[in-house]
């Protein structure tokens, strides 16, 4: 069992992997435990990150993983949000396609 801080480190690990778009590295802490639910400082995701940046792989292996689709971070985005915003097509089409709530308010009350 890994100490907090350890997970802590793995975690942080995630959220940097999900962010670069590195789906190997991912799966490796993953496998290592790390938390696919964990938050950062502005309470978003791995998958809000991955999501952001329009890595597709790294999308569909958190949501494979179970991931929370409808996270919502501290502006109460969701994944869809971040991808939308950021004009990723194929990203907005898998979010989609796995049942993303295309009907959640931010909040400024938009939908993604």
């Amino acid at each position: 069992m890994a100490s907090q801080s350890q997970q802590q480190q793995i975690n942080e690990s995630l959220l940097d992997a999900c962010r670069s778009g590195a789906a190997c590295e991912i799966q490796s802490l993953i496998d290592r435990q790390a938390d696919i639910h964990a938050r950062d400082a502005d309470n978003a995701t791995p998958l809000h990150h991955a999501s952001h940046q329009g890595h597709r792989q790294c999308i569909e292996l958190l949501i494979d993983r179970q991931a929370d689709i409808n996270a919502r971070n501290a502006d109460n985005l969701t994944p869809l949000h971040h991808t939308s915003h950021q004009g990723h097509h194929q990203c907005i089409e898998l979010l989609i396609d796995r049942q993303a709530d295309i009907d959640a308010r931010d909040a400024d009350n938009l939908t993604p």
